[in-house]
């Protein structure tokens, strides 16, 4: 993948373009737009609809255009007649700023919420316009004209007066030639590490299943379970359902919540892949009656629908604050013959959570009954010192994995700025001769 050397004479402000193109505002270069507000995606019906709003359709919300299947296109009103190139900018709150390219016709429709469908000029290359929308001089204007409103514009005069980078058309064609091809490599390799990701995350799951329903242990004979979730188990392995091993369970607290404050509170999002994410906390003011976790605390979230009950995650050394939990979570408190590291892997295991979907009716998913109902399901339970040699093997294999993991994010990270500073550079004339 050759990148273009940048022209020491073309080291331009960002704003800045060469001298033989041009800047026009966005409404000279398009037939007049067209704000849709009852406008219709279409879609071959492989894939399921979601709209640009969050606004709930069969389907639910996403939150950004780029997120549209390749096969979904733009089938606008009747009197917004449609065409082939079409570039369609959404102007609501949520995703505002966000493009999307109109390639071809499918029949049949869905309903989105508010854009603006954009229909270039014979002088102007569809791809080039839509690559500029993902540059940084597009987003840095965006930016400053949003700020400036006192509320959310309800008219599209933001994004009719944008300013565009004019050069010929044929170089508009070059430069989105370029871009298809580099970008192409760029995505390729993104989507090879996405698949390497997920791979990881596959084999992680699968050895922790495998560890804590004793799948590890070579040369030991084995016993039928007993347990719907788990075929067989070691023979000296015992199963017993979780309240057996419980010394408590406490509900969170429901006290108002505020911005800062001595004591941190954890909410259902906070939950995540076992592990506790301290990000978006609440506070409390004081602890108050609000219990308090302790190193080693299990919290299981009871809130919410069939993906998200179930969910658990433990507190671990090194908070360096005060942690309590609001009223959709309740903490878990494990006698010593069951390791609360153990029974956090195990609530977490696909194949425990899949047994509990079936086992939990979504009818009383959000009360009392879902919890008893939970706590009534059998686990594995080996013999305490076991549990510590699995919890060990586990952490040292899963903490290799999560750091692969991180490697390969991070990568991601940086091929995904790169591709946006080649796509910036681009559409303001700064690569020099495109190769």
């Amino acid at each position: 993948m050759s990148v273009p050397a940048i022209r020491a004479e073309e080291a331009r402000s960002p704003h800045e373009v060469p001298s033989t193109w041009g800047r026009k505002r966005l409404r000279c270069l398009v037939s007049q737009p067209i704000r849709n507000d009852s406008g219709v995606f279409a879609s071959n019906g492989s894939v399921p609809l979601r709209d640009n709003i969050g606004t709930a359709n069969e389907s639910g919300p996403i939150h950004h255009w780029r997120d549209v299947p390749a096969n979904f296109t733009w089938n606008p009103n009747p009197d917004a007649r449609e065409r082939q190139e079409d570039l369609l900018i959404s102007v609501s709150a949520a995703t505002l700023g966000e493009a999307y390219h109109a390639t071809e016709y499918i029949n049949g429709m869905k309903n989105v919420g508010r854009v603006l469908r954009l229909t270039p000029n014979p002088d102007m290359d569809s791809s080039f316009l839509v690559y500029w929308t993902q540059s940084l001089d597009y987003w840095n204007q965006i930016n400053a004209s949003a700020a400036k409103e006192r509320s959310f514009p309800r008219d599209t005069a933001m994004i009719r007066n944008l300013r565009v980078p004019t050069p010929s058309l044929e170089t508009q064609r070059r430069i989105a030639r370029f871009l298809d091809r580099e970008t192409g490599q760029i995505d390729d390799v993104i989507g090879k590490k996405k698949v390497l990701l997920d791979e990881l995350t596959e084999w992680r799951e699968s050895l922790i299943a495998r560890a804590v329903t004793g799948e590890l242990n070579s040369g030991v004979s084995t016993k039928t379970s007993g347990v719907g979730w788990v075929d067989n188990i070691p023979e000296h392995w015992r199963v017993l359902p979780l309240k057996r091993l419980l010394n408590s369970s406490t509900r969170g607290t429901a006290d108002r919540l505020q911005p800062s404050g001595e004591v941190a509170v954890l909410r259902e999002h906070n939950l995540v892949n076992g592990e506790i994410d301290f990000g978006d906390l609440g506070f409390l003011s004081e602890a108050g009656n609000a219990p308090i976790l302790a190193v080693g605390d299990v919290v299981l979230n009871c809130a919410g629908g069939m993906e998200s009950f179930g969910n658990a995650s433990i507190l671990r050394d090194g908070a360096n604050l005060r942690v309590s939990f609001s009223s959709e979570l309740v903490r878990l408190r494990f006698q010593g013959l069951y390791n609360p590291e153990f029974a956090n892997r195990v609530i977490g295991t696909k194949i425990f959570n899949s047994f509990r979907q079936t086992a939990i009716p979504p009818s009383i998913i959000r009360g009392n009954a879902a919890f008893t109902r939970f706590v009534q399901i059998r686990v594995p339970v080996p013999p305490i010192e076991e549990q510590f040699r699995i919890v060990s093997h586990l952490n040292d294999m899963v903490g290799r994995i999560n750091h692969a993991k991180e490697l390969i994010n991070s990568s991601i990270g940086e091929l995904g700025e790169y591709r946006s500073a080649i796509i910036s550079e681009a559409v303001m004339g700064k690569l020099g001769e495109l190769q």
